[in-house]
């Protein structure tokens, strides 16, 4: 074949034919860059959307936990106060002690004093003295036992010398107050 191209301009030829061969190549890798991000436009979108959501839902949930920490703390602080109401529970009264003890004997016992005092440094009853008379030993162990079975009355002590009568038995028995209602 002939040449029919001077070798100056051939040169010239094979430059220019290099400089479109790359000048194609760099528009089609602009294209091919070009159309990924676009057909990527949508997964960033949807991305970006999904992002914001669980922000949201972070923000919301952070939220949610400062709440619930708020209110451990408030049940936290009741739960402590209930514990020193407990703790400070109302004393029973003198009338109250005696209606349970009257309720307590039956007519075989008569009741002839009760005798209760408070402790001068907490205020609390601490014993009851029971001094009555009953018309038998067994009656009087009867009420002893009532006295014991009862929640408000830890022990019930009554002196063997009470029982040495067998009928109209003069008694003195203290009763110890139960702490632990």
């Amino acid at each position: 074949m002939i040449n029919l191209i001077p070798p100056q301009a051939r040169k010239y030829v094979q430059a220019e034919y290099w400089i479109r061969v790359v000048t194609v190549y760099l528009i089609l890798l602009s294209v091919s860059f070009g159309t990924i991000a676009v057909l990527l436009i949508p997964a960033y979108a949807l991305i970006a959307f999904q992002l914001k959501v669980y922000e949201a839902q972070y923000i919301e949930t952070e939220a949610q936990n400062a709440s619930y920490a708020n209110l451990e703390n408030t049940v936290i602080l009741a739960n402590e106060t209930a514990q020193q109401i407990l703790k400070k529970a109302p004393e029973p009264s003198f009338s109250t002690i005696t209606e349970e003890l009257w309720a307590t004997a039956d007519a075989s016992i008569q009741l002839g004093s009760i005798i209760m005092e408070r402790n001068p440094k907490t205020q609390n009853i601490e014993q009851v003295q029971i001094v009555g008379q009953a018309s038998t030993r067994e009656s009087l162990a009867r009420f002893r036992n009532a006295l014991e079975a009862q929640d408000r009355f830890a022990s019930a002590e009554l002196p063997l010398s009470n029982l040495a009568k067998d009928k109209d038995v003069p008694f003195t028995i203290t009763a110890v107050i139960n702490r632990s209602e």
